[in-house]
Order: structure tokens, then C-alpha cells, then sequence
């Protein structure tokens, strides 16, 4: 039986049915590499925040706190 997806992740394309959406851009993401490399270049391309020397759970808090993008769930 085929595995049913909710989501396919804008980056690598494969399905998912938990993961990051960027609530602005419509854009999902499966893997927290792909998601923090497209926060920080977001903070980079705003300079809203200096992005030196951030751990990868600053930079997900920031996306979170600034540019709406967060982890969740979705379900059938």
C-alpha cells in the first residue's frame, strides 16, 4: 500500500506529513538543515538580526518570532 503525504517539501520534494512551513511564502520543509540555511538567509538578505554565531535553535526561534515559520503536524 502507498504511503500517503499531506505536504511535499518545497526543497528536496519528497512527502510529508510533519515538518516547517514559512506561513508567508507557502513553502514547506522536511529537514531542520534545509529550513535553518533558509532562515539564515533570510536574516540575511533583512539584517533585522546579526546572524553570527547563532546555534541552529536561535535560528529556528528567530523564524519563529520574526518571520512566522514554525514545525507542526498535519493530519488527514
Amino acid at each position: 500500500m502507498k504511503e500517503l503525504f499531506l505536504r511535499e517539501c518545497s526543497i528536496s520534494g519528497e512527502g510529508m506529513n510533519e515538518g516547517w512551513i514559512d506561513e508567508h511564502n507557502f513553502m514547506y520543509f522536511k529537514y531542520q538543515k534545509d529550513v535553518i540555511k533558509y532562515i539564515k538567509e533570510i536574516i540575511e538578505e533583512d539584517n533585522d538580526v546579526d546572524g553570527t554565531n547563532l546555534s541552529d535553535d536561535d535560528v529556528t526561534d528567530i523564524g519563529y518570532d520574526l518571520y512566522e515559520i514554525y514545525w507542526t503536524e498535519w493530519e488527514d
